[in-house]
């Protein structure tokens, strides 16, 4: 509920902060396999219930009414998976789409309809495919998705998720 916020910890999972009384507790989540959640890189609340929990071992869907947990993860062999296990950022935009960034698989976009990931192919001034690690994404005034990358730079895509421009830092 609102009156309570979820932490997202390097080495100790989720926390669970009352803000009324003050407490911390620690919210028992165990990714698909098995194995205790321990690093969180982002939480993403999606409505009053639902948090997707970016970890780096998968993505959890944490609905706190229904005290249900929901884990996406790579599949090698399937790929409308996850592309890569290491989530660092979740954007979910005004038309309903998730965004995940990874830190090898680049971003992919799901469907809640369809249960699905698709992946989404940066590409640089010279069409070349762009560097994996994807991190903080937002959209702007004209729905333009806007990724920052780690080594490479930022990029502007538009609704149907083509490149539109790629900024760089030219230190020359």
């Amino acid at each position: 509920d609102y009156g309570k916020l979820l932490i997202g910890t390097e080495e100790d999972g989720v926390k669970v902060l009352d803000k009324a009384s003050g407490s911390i507790t620690a919210l028992k989540l165990d990714n698909l396999a098995g194995r205790p959640v321990e690093s969180v890189r982002v939480i993403e609340r999606k409505g009053r219930h639902e948090f997707w929990i970016g970890t780096i071992d998968g993505l959890l869907i944490y609905n706190d009414e229904k005290k249900s947990v929901t884990a996406l993860r790579n599949n090698p062999e399937d790929n409308t998976t996850l592309a890569d296990n290491s989530v660092r950022s979740v954007f979910i935009d005004s038309a309903g789409t998730y965004w995940v960034g990874t830190f090898y698989g680049g971003v992919n976009s799901y469907s809640p309809t369809s249960r699905q990931f698709g992946g989404v192919t940066l590409t640089n001034k010279k069409n070349q495919k762009a560097y994996k690690v994807a991190g903080a994404m937002v959209t702007d005034y004209k729905d333009n998705l806007w990724i920052g990358t780690d080594g490479n730079g930022l990029y502007c895509l538009n609704s149907n998720g083509e490149t539109i421009k790629q900024y760089k830092h030219d230190p020359t």
